[in-house]
């Protein structure tokens, strides 16, 4: 499912929640950006992470910017926005591996489910941030 399926008037309910995280992001946005930006970063996931945990954190934030859009946009614009971001939420869990805990540790266990994931192909940076900083330990024990 694409931006093309929504009616005007649920591209408009969209656009107004867009336009209002732009404002507390400092940043304007739009819903083919964000779904874009997300979808990059996935397939970045995918092929092997290997910028700093800083910027896996801040690409990270893309996510919340959609969930933040999901809780308050209306029906049925909210189901075909989840069904439009489900294939990138897919493939990044099929891409990466659970932590059983947040990235950083300031955050509460009810953090967003995607924050407790890192790239199953760590590279460069990434890869020594991440045993530097011992964030591997956090994962489950199967």
């Amino acid at each position: 499912m694409n931006a093309q399926t929504l009616t005007t008037q649920e591209s408009e309910a969209l656009e107004v929640l867009f336009a209002k995280v732009s404002k507390k992001n400092k940043n304007a946005l739009n819903l083919s950006q964000v779904l874009q930006k997300w979808g990059f970063f996935v397939g970045r996931a995918e092929q092997g992470y290997q910028d700093s945990l800083q910027e896996y954190s801040a690409e990270l934030s893309t996510r919340n910017i959609l969930e933040d859009v999901l809780r308050e946009a209306p029906e049925p614009a909210r189901s075909k926005l989840a069904a439009m971001i489900r294939p990138y939420d897919d493939r990044f869990r099929e891409a990466t591996t659970e932590l059983g805990k947040p990235l950083s540790p300031g955050m509460t266990q009810w953090a967003a489910p995607w924050w407790c994931r890192v790239p199953k192909r760590r590279l460069g940076q990434l890869a020594s941030d991440l045993e530097a900083e011992k964030i591997l330990d956090r994962q489950p024990k199967v």
